[in-house]
């Protein structure tokens, strides 16, 4: 059986649970598992924004296409 900690971490990457960890992180302190889902979140987020600059950056695209 599954347990709610595992169900949750799943769930990270949707931008809306992620927004409403930090909104019981606030209100409560998180346990590890939501702690880790939470984090791998933001790390995504990240990742994606920098991914998206690099891509934008000439000599990135050159180093694609060799």
């Amino acid at each position: 059986m599954e347990t709610s900690n595992t169900a949750d971490a799943r769930k990270a990457p949707d931008p809306d649970y992620a927004l409403h960890l930090q909104s019981e992180m606030a209100r409560r302190e998180l346990t590890p598992k939501e702690i880790d889902a939470l984090t791998q979140f933001q790390i995504g987020q990240s990742l994606q924004r920098e991914l998206a600059t690099a891509a934008g950056n000439s000599s990135f695209r050159s180093l694609l296409h060799r």
